[in-house]
């Protein structure tokens, strides 16, 4: 179910269907309306009369005309500090995708605690990787059409891309929660808005569906080699552009870095819920209980999420007397590719 309060033709979030894949889309229109409320507009129609013309609504219609669902959420923040002030909250919900309308990859702000510029997705992946959110930040840069030249372009990009990469901690650590996309899309500047909204009805064994839209540049895998800039690549005998090069920006590179494979790790991660035995006297029944709960849920996911799975070990850390977590060690076999992947949950 999708819980909803009503105030004055909006619809306010109060809870979310975890069975989707959820969008948050953070924009800003010309006035204060529903100010850092996270609201599901349910419609284009109810995004408009909401918030009026601006991006906002545009990115709304774009990703509505792709999932034709009510997963796509939006928040209004005018200023930067409002696209800060709002992570905390983003807790409480762990949305999916985080598509920022409000700041490029590129974007910086000077941080009142520590007085030093700081990177704007950096600090997102910090402050959600606090949390253990599992929610993926999807971000874009300057538009292609603003460069006379495409060499002008991916020279920008490249600068770009290594300064946020020389923040090597933050990214080795929450690197997979953080996907760029270049924004080479004709005429349209919400390149991280379609990809967002794509990945989140596609299925985990397949690339993202095709797009209408042609592309300013005709870029290659060999116009960004070793970098992590996924790309829309157009296809004149169809008339479509496909994303290209899915992957996050995760320092190492292994299977890991798929974008594909992280989302279907956090799917699997998103649907163990084990908040039930929090405060549970361990001892074999428990985790007899817990062994059980864990292959039934995967039994129904692998109908579809993947081919095969294997559960490793469920076991307890105690950490002081009484108190400790349990690790739930699990294998997955993805479908369509030979790796195994590993999943240890701390909960």
């Amino acid at each position: 179910m999708i819980n909803y309060t009503t105030r004055n033709n909006s619809v306010v979030l109060n809870k979310m269907d975890k069975s989707k894949r959820n969008i948050l889309i953070i924009g800003s229109c010309k006035s204060n309306v529903k100010n850092k409320m996270f609201i599901n507009p349910i419609t284009p129609t109810m995004a408009r009369e909401i918030y009026g013309d601006c991006d906002l609504v545009t990115a709304y219609e774009i990703a509505y005309s792709i999932t034709n669902d009510f997963n796509i959420y939006t928040v209004n923040c005018p200023t930067y500090t409002d696209s800060i002030e709002i992570i905390d909250r983003l807790a409480q919900y762990d949305f999916d995708f985080i598509v920022p309308l409000t700041f490029y990859l590129r974007d910086s702000f000077i941080n009142p605690i520590t007085n030093k510029e700081t990177n704007f997705c950096s600090y997102y992946l910090k402050r959600l990787g606090y949390i253990k959110s599992t929610s993926t930040l999807i971000v874009t840069d300057y538009s292609s059409d603003l460069y006379e030249s495409i060499d002008h372009y991916l020279s920008d990009m490249n600068d770009v891309y290594d300064k946020v990469c020389t923040n090597s901690e933050v990214l080795n650590k929450y690197g997979s929660n953080l996907v760029f996309v270049l924004n080479n899309l004709k005429e349209n500047p919400y390149s991280h808005v379609y990809l967002a909204a794509c990945l989140s009805i596609c299925n985990f064994d397949k690339y993202p569906n095709n797009i209408n839209i042609d592309t300013y540049y005709d870029i290659d895998y060999l116009d960004v080699p070793n970098k992590s800039m996924c790309f829309y690549k157009y296809h004149k005998p169809i008339n479509q552009s496909s994303i290209e090069q899915l992957n996050n920006m995760k320092q190492t590179d292994d299977v890991y870095k798929k974008v594909l494979i992280d989302l279907l790790i956090k799917f699997v991660v998103k649907s163990i819920d084990l908040s039930e035995y929090n405060g549970s006297f361990y001892n074999p029944y428990v985790k007899l209980q817990i062994e059980m709960k864990v292959k039934n849920i995967l039994k129904k996911l692998s109908d579809y999420a993947f081919a095969d799975f294997t559960i490793n070990n469920i076991s307890f850390i105690k950490t002081d007397v009484g108190v400790g977590h349990m690790i739930v060690d699990i294998t997955i076999d993805p479908h369509n590719i030979w790796d195994k992947i590993n999943i240890i949950m701390e909960v």
